[in-house]
């Protein structure tokens, strides 16, 4: 399991959690036509697409993609054990007696 150390995000693929650390970590993809920034690459892509109407896989493409990052992902991911269920009733001090 790995979880955002920030928030109390749980992910059971590092894959998944390293997409979402891009929030926290200061990276942007900016959209080089219009200067509109996501924190996911995949989202700008469509933006790119769907905005813009620029096909996949050319060169207009790739050069609308602007990508900078200010902060490294690990100090935002940390390995965490997997989690123990919890009760869903909460326990008061009268049901210890």
């Amino acid at each position: 399991m790995f979880n955002c150390v920030i928030y109390e995000k749980v992910y059971a693929h590092k894959s998944d959690l390293n997409r979402y650390a891009r929030v926290h970590d200061g990276s942007t993809n900016t959209c080089g036509i219009c200067l509109k920034t996501f924190t996911r690459r995949d989202k700008l892509s469509i933006h790119i697409q769907n905005c813009h109407k620029i096909a996949r896989n050319t060169l207009e493409f790739q050069n609308a993609f602007r990508i900078t990052a200010t902060m490294s992902r690990a100090s935002v991911i940390k390995w965490a054990p997997p989690a123990t269920p919890q009760s869903s009733y909460p326990i008061s001090s009268a049901h210890l007696k």
